[in-house]
């Protein structure tokens, strides 16, 4: 897993030690993948203090979480 990580990393950096066509085949047939290399864009975006879009659904994994609590009845 750390070795994937690595050539992510390599890939977005422009640096890959494999083919880039094999990490973008993986890319395609990985959702783990997808996501991870979505971080890794953002991240850089970030870091190189660019104005990225940030939609982590953090709203709607909120309101899901609230809508999952019990309803408590007070005595």
């Amino acid at each position: 897993m750390q070795h994937a990580e690595e050539q992510f990393s390599a890939l977005v950096d422009d640096e890959p030690d494999l083919p880039p066509a094999v990490l973008v085949e993986a890319l395609l047939d990985d959702d783990a993948a997808r996501r991870r290399w979505s971080r890794h864009h953002l991240i850089g975006e970030v870091l190189r203090d660019r104005e990225a879009i940030i939609d982590l659904g953090l709203a709607d994994r909120i309101s899901a979480a609230i809508d999952a609590e019990p309803v408590l009845l007070a005595p």
